[in-house]
């Protein structure tokens, strides 16, 4: 690995810990596609900013460091899915270490060429080690693959980092500098401008009245989900904060063939094309232009081998159109979707990230 000196520096990675040496780690050896690697690192510790008067941190915390093998083809990484590698690099400028993955987060991506040990090698050799990293909640995470692999190597919250790997993302000031001494408290800054909602439109919402019934879903794989029971409420309420109008949905549950079925008054031919275009965090949208939240749930894993090849996932599609929920609800390795019209009981997975997403507003009186 080298430093481009030509790079202009790029802090993307803010917050209030950085990383920083706290002395030698393990050694760290990697094999697969017919290559071998073994690093040096450095062992990682996370502190403040912000130091005192004697120039220490006003905190310091230990990473735990857990690595997991994936499949290529589907892995988890800083709390995303990802279906391929090719989706931690959606987008990136020729020539920078920097991109941006399909959910807008910063990653390095970092090369190493296999050793070559003579011309031939050198002319030949057109492999390399890969690493991918992230940072997300004052965490470090890395993605590793070899070239000609169907498997990467996911490590959470990073202790022992490869040498060189430090060193590179010391040259390019990947955290920005750090504070030594603590400085006066900052004024408030201004709110940040709200992201646009993506269901925003409409006279109604929904909220939550209680729990609903467990929603059961068999094929490739078993799930048994806790639902919360829905009522749409109009956006105004009146001054006793009461809504104007309520409305219990009507839900309709029928399962149709993948490649055959219709969803919110369209017609598709197969699943992907719920997510034609990926938007960001969640977001997709689909062949006709409509905003679709997508969530995932992994097949359950029960032991290293598990973690190693399985790679399914349980997959809701959601639609809201004219104040009503469509859920289109597919397993992989099925050939059959669940398609529920008005949903009444909702899956709590998605009731969760409806919420973390702020999808709807409400006006709390009447102007």
């Amino acid at each position: 690995m080298h430093v481009n000196p030509s790079q202009k520096p790029y802090a993307p990675w803010t917050g209030d810990m950085v990383p920083r040496a706290a002395g030698p780690g393990k050694r760290i050896e990697r094999s697969g596609g017919g290559g071998y690697s073994s690093s040096s690192t450095v062992r990682l510790e996370w502190a403040s900013r912000r130091t005192d008067a004697g120039g220490e941190p006003l905190h310091v915390r230990k990473p735990l460091g857990v690595p997991l093998f994936f499949p290529a083809a589907c892995f988890m990484a800083a709390g995303r899915p990802y279906l391929s590698l090719s989706m931690l690099t959606a987008r990136r400028e020729e020539g920078s270490p920097w991109a941006k993955d399909v959910y807008g987060r910063d990653v390095l991506v970092l090369t190493e060429r296999f050793p070559c040990f003579d011309s031939a090698d050198r002319r030949n050799e057109r492999r390399y080690f890969r690493w991918y990293f992230l940072c997300h909640k004052g965490k470090l995470t890395c993605v590793y693959h070899t070239d000609k692999t169907s498997t990467v190597t996911v490590t959470e919250d990073v202790r022992d980092l490869e040498e060189d790997v430090w060193e590179q993302m010391q040259a390019l000031g990947c955290f920005g500098p750090r504070e030594e001494t603590a400085p006066p408290a900052p004024p408030e800054p201004a709110p940040a401008p709200a992201k646009p909602l993506r269901w925003s439109g409409g006279a109604m919402v929904p909220r939550e009245t209680g729990p609903g019934k467990n929603i059961e879903h068999a094929g490739g794989g078993y799930i048994c989900c806790r639902s919360v029971r829905l009522e749409w409420v109009s956006r105004r309420s009146d001054a006793e904060g009461k809504p104007y109008r309520v409305r219990t949905p009507e839900s309709r549950t029928e399962i149709m063939p993948k490649n055959a079925f219709t969803a919110a008054g369209k017609e598709y031919t197969r699943v992907s094309q719920l997510v034609a275009r990926w938007e960001e965090d969640s977001w997709a949208t689909d062949r006709y232009g409509r905003f679709v939240l997508m969530v995932a749930e992994r097949f359950p894993c029960f032991d290293s081998s598990d973690y190693l090849y399985e790679d399914r996932y349980f997959r809701w599609f959601l639609l809201c159109l004219d104040g009503k929920f469509t859920c289109v609800y597919h397993t992989d390795g099925t050939d059959t979707v669940t398609v529920t019209e008005d949903v009444l009981d909702l899956e709590e997975p998605c009731w969760k990230e409806i919420n973390r997403l702020k999808c709807f507003e409400r006006d709390e009186t009447d102007a």
